[in-house]
Formats: C-alpha cells, sequence, structure tokens
C-alpha cells in the first residue's frame, strides 16, 4: 500500500502532487483548518440550539470521514484545499460540544481545591510562593 496515498501527511501528500514551498503547506494545514474551527465555533451556540449536541457530534464525525476520503482520493493539489477546512469544521464542533457535555457528565461539587501556595520558612518575603496541588 502506497502510504502516502491512504492518508498519512499533508506534507508528503502535496509533495507527490507538485507542491514543495514549505509556505503554501503550512497555509494549507493551519489557515485554513484553524479559520473553519473558528468561524463554526463562533456559531456554537446557534447551531447546539438547532441540531443539538448528538447531531452536532455526527456532523463532526461526518466532516471528518469526507476529509480523509477526500485526501486519499484527489488528484490534484486545489481539491486538497477542502481537507483542512472540513478537518476545522469537526474541530470546531467537537472541541466546544465535548467541553459542555464533560462540564453536565462531572458529579457536582467535583472541581479541583484551589492550589495552596506557602513561603519557605527561611525566604525572604519577596521570594516566590511555592504552590502545590494539595496532594
Amino acid at each position: 500500500m502506497d502510504t502516502g496515498r491512504s492518508g498519512v501527511g499533508l506534507p508528503r501528500r502535496l509533495d507527490e502532487l507538485g507542491i514543495h514551498d514549505t509556505f503554501v503547506v503550512a497555509l494549507y494545514g493551519t489557515v485554513l483548518t484553524s479559520g473553519a474551527a473558528s468561524l463554526v465555533g463562533l456559531t456554537n451556540a446557534k447551531l447546539t440550539a438547532h441540531l443539538g449536541y448528538a447531531a452536532l457530534m455526527r456532523i463532526a464525525a461526518g466532516a471528518w470521514t469526507a476529509a480523509l476520503l477526500v485526501f486519499t482520493v484527489a488528484g490534484h493539489w486545489a481539491v486538497l484545499l477542502i481537507v483542512p477546512v472540513l478537518t476545522g469544521i469537526g474541530s470546531g464542533i467537537t472541541m466546544p460540544t465535548l467541553t459542555v457535555l464533560d462540564d453536565r457528565a462531572a458529579p457536582p461539587n467535583s472541581a479541583a481545591p484551589p492550589p495552596r501556595c506557602r513561603r519557605p520558612r527561611s525566604a525572604a518575603a519577596s521570594s516566590p510562593r511555592l504552590c502545590s496541588s494539595g496532594r
């Protein structure tokens, strides 16, 4: 199996299609993914109100699946523009949704205690405090 065509990494895949400029590769991976995730994240409250959490998680899984399929079969670099956008859409939906669901699943009063800070006995008043998690 040719690992470059099966979805191992975008830089390798772009290299196969004739894109050798590292700036273009960075543009693909970072800007498009982050931009799509940010735009979807900004509309997360409205999407959640209209669709619900289960539907959003299905959409995110579908976006990631579509991204992997396009990544695998794309024969031109321009088609690969869709891959980071779809990945960003999936991440932009998943991260806030899982954060809310995780918070709702936690038992009440399960927040971690604040760290205890102290100064060493031999230290001057201007020395930094030593903080521990209380364990």
